[in-house]
């Protein structure tokens, strides 16, 4: 199984991005697959493709990751690596210490689970598109131009473990376990 874990985007906030995905497709189309509304999700952990035995183990483990509620706001706009060179298309994370934390402790169940460590720094981000070419001029424009657009904000009150099939029309992710923060707490951990 394909799998990752993440932390889903409210229906509301899906619907501004859709609407702003909306406009970048009237301007480039080609050479460029945008993200489906129903896929869109910040990315805490990518496992890929693990056993089922595998699976159970992580669902077990995450349980113990303790961590209360938090507010994270979606703004700004960017490319990686670049404007000048961009492949993948994305939203912003404002610096949020909670969702920092969170990450460390998947992270750290992660290794403890006998998986390889993040070789990157984690760099919170919603992709909305990937493109296959430098996209035209037109449309690094409008996006240059909405470098710091707002998108909204939401209460995290959890994170979800997926399952990604890659089918030929894209990947199509499917819920396996729902890890609920806990109310009251002041500083996550591990139990």
């Amino acid at each position: 199984m394909r799998i990752f874990l993440a932390i889903d985007i409210p229906q509301n906030l899906k619907k501004e991005i859709k609407k702003f995905i909306s406009e970048c497709y009237k301007i480039e189309n080609r050479n460029i697959k945008y993200v489906e509304e129903e896929n869109l999700h910040i990315t805490l952990k990518f496992f890929g493709e693990v056993e089922k035995e595998k699976v159970k183990e992580i669902q077990n483990s995450f349980f113990r990751v303790k961590q209360p509620n938090f507010r994270l706001k979606l703004s700004k706009i960017g490319c990686f690596p670049d404007f000048n060179r961009a492949k993948v298309l994305w939203i912003g994370i404002e610096d949020s210490k909670e969702l920092s934390n969170l990450f460390n402790l998947i992270e750290k169940q992660s290794i403890n689970l006998g998986f390889k460590p993040e070789e990157r720094d984690f760099k919170p981000h919603l992709t909305i598109a990937r493109f296959k070419t430098q996209p035209n001029s037109n449309l690094i424009n409008f996006l240059t131009d909405n470098i710091k657009k707002e998108f909204g904000e939401f209460c995290a009150d959890k994170f979800i473990l997926y399952e990604s099939k890659l089918t030929p029309h894209g990947p199509i992710y499917s819920k396996i376990q729902e890890f609920f923060f806990e109310q009251g707490e002041t500083n996550g951990g591990v139990q």
